[in-house]
């Protein structure tokens, strides 16, 4: 999770470690002698690599003590999708790896009339170019010439009550289900993290609330199944354990066990 802004996280990035390379730590002739402290190593050159057709000085043991203490450095890829108009609160693979599902809440300003009673329809794909749903990436506002002190400066975007469980295709990065009907009351000051999970091949997806609720999708009849009720403060993480038990943790200290079978508190929709 990244962000093209400072204050609020609105970018998914992902890191293939199959390419991973650590970095060959040597000596910029342009620094006399070892500094104090790594930080300082890195500032003054130390891990770089020598500009092409330098030759690198033999080194003394100081010196060599010195570049041994420094932490190793790699390079790796990086590929980062926006998710357009929104803050991403928490990320997850699915379990076989082609599925990442991102709870996030939309900038208030991008809340058109076309998602008003979004919830009570159950969660649909729908069109909708500046906020990215559409399948292609939105780009970020341009930053121009602006500095980071200046981005620093610029107050963050107010964020939406509505929440939005984003499904991406773990290859392409393209949005390929969008799921609503949850909510949420923090600012954007410390949004709250709400935690998702999935199961029967992602078949089923479930999220809590800040509006003290447990929320259960059927992803490909795409629509809401279940509102379930039991806790008294926000609902921050669900999970379930492949068993036919869905658990709920909530900011009122309790953890709440839902079963699917018949008769069981799990039927108690609201």
């Amino acid at each position: 999770m990244t962000g093209s802004t400072p204050h609020l996280c609105n970018e998914i990035g992902l890191i293939d470690l199959s390419g991973i390379c650590q970095r060959r730590q040597v000596w910029n002739a342009g620094a006399a002698r070892p500094p104090e402290n790594a930080i300082a190593a890195v500032e003054e050159g130390f891990g770089a690599e020598p500009p092409a057709g330098a030759e690198e000085p033999p080194l003394d043991h100081e010196l060599a003590e010195a570049l041994a203490a420094l932490p190793p450095s790699f390079d790796v890829a990086v590929k980062v999708r926006s998710v357009g108009d929104r803050v991403v609160l928490s990320a997850k693979w699915n379990a076989n790896g082609s599925i990442i599902l991102l709870n996030t809440r939309p900038y208030a300003y991008s809340q058109g009339g076309s998602r008003a009673g979004a919830g009570e329809r159950g969660g649909d794909v729908r069109s909708a170019t500046s906020s990215g749903v559409d399948g292609e990436a939105p780009q970020p506002p341009s930053r121009g010439s602006i500095s980071f002190q200046e981005l620093l400066e610029r107050p963050a975007p107010d964020l939406s009550t509505t929440m939005e469980l984003l499904l991406l295709d773990a290859n392409s990065l393209d949005i390929i289900g969008l799921f609503d009907g949850h909510f949420a009351f923090t600012t954007k000051e410390s949004p709250f993290l709400i935690f998702t999970d999935e199961w029967a091949n992602s078949d089923f997806l479930a999220s809590g609330g800040e509006d003290h609720r447990v929320y259960v999708w059927h992803r490909r009849h795409r629509r809401l199944i279940r509102r379930l009720c039991g806790h008294t403060e926000p609902v921050n993480a669900v999970s379930w354990n492949g068993n036919g038990l869905l658990a709920s943790a909530s900011d009122d200290k309790q953890i709440i066990i839902w079963s699917t079978g018949a008769g069981s508190r799990a039927d108690c929709d609201c």
